[in-house]
C-alpha cells in the first residue's frame, strides 16, 4: 500500500491526526498498566476536576454524547472507580465523583501520562512547548470561531 501522496502529507490537519493518534496510542499502552482506556482516563480526570458534575455537562466537556458518558460511566462504576449521589439541589440529578479507590488509581494514572507528557516537553524544550501550546490554542479558536466555506450562508 502506497503512502499518503504529498498533497495530503503536507496538509495541517492530517498532520495533527497523525499526531494525534501517536500519542492517543501511546497513552492507551501506557494506561493498560492500570487497567484504564484513554476515556475512561480523561472522564476520571474530568470528573476529579469538577467534582459533582452530572453526566450532560461531562458529555459536553468530553466532546461526545451524554449517552457514550453513560456508558464508560457504568464501566467506571462497577468498577467501583466512581460513585453517583443525588444533587443536593436536584434530587433527580446524581452527581459523578471519584470513589478513594477511583483517586488512587488516577493517580497511578496520572504519573504514566504525565511521563509521556514530561518526553514531549524534554523532546521540543521549553521554548517549542510554549510556542506549540500557543499555536494550538489559536488554531482551535480559528477553528472554532471561523465558518468553512460550506457553513457560509448562501448570498440571496
Amino acid at each position: 500500500m502506497a503512502g499518503p501522496d504529498w498533497a495530503t502529507a503536507d496538509r495541517l490537519i492530517y498532520q495533527l491526526q497523525r499526531c494525534f493518534a501517536a500519542v492517543e496510542g501511546r497513552k492507551a499502552e501506557l494506561l493498560a498498566e492500570v487497567e484504564l482506556l484513554p476515556s475512561h482516563y480523561a472522564l476520571m480526570m474530568n470528573v476529579r476536576a469538577h467534582p459533582g458534575i452530572i453526566g450532560s455537562e461531562l458529555a459536553r466537556l468530553l466532546g461526545v454524547t451524554p449517552q457514550n458518558v453513560t456508558g464508560l460511566v457504568a464501566k467506571l462504576l462497577a468498577r467501583q472507580l466512581l460513585e453517583r449521589r443525588p444533587h443536593e439541589r436536584h434530587p433527580n440529578l446524581l452527581e459523578l465523583r471519584l470513589t478513594d479507590q477511583g483517586t488512587t488509581l488516577l493517580k497511578r494514572a496520572d504519573t504514566l501520562v504525565a511521563a509521556l507528557e514530561e518526553q514531549a516537553v524534554t523532546s521540543l524544550g521549553t521554548v517549542q512547548t510554549r510556542a506549540l501550546k500557543s499555536n494550538l490554542e489559536q488554531l482551535r479558536a480559528a477553528v472554532a470561531e471561523h465558518p468553512t466555506q460550506s457553513q457560509v450562508p448562501a448570498a440571496r
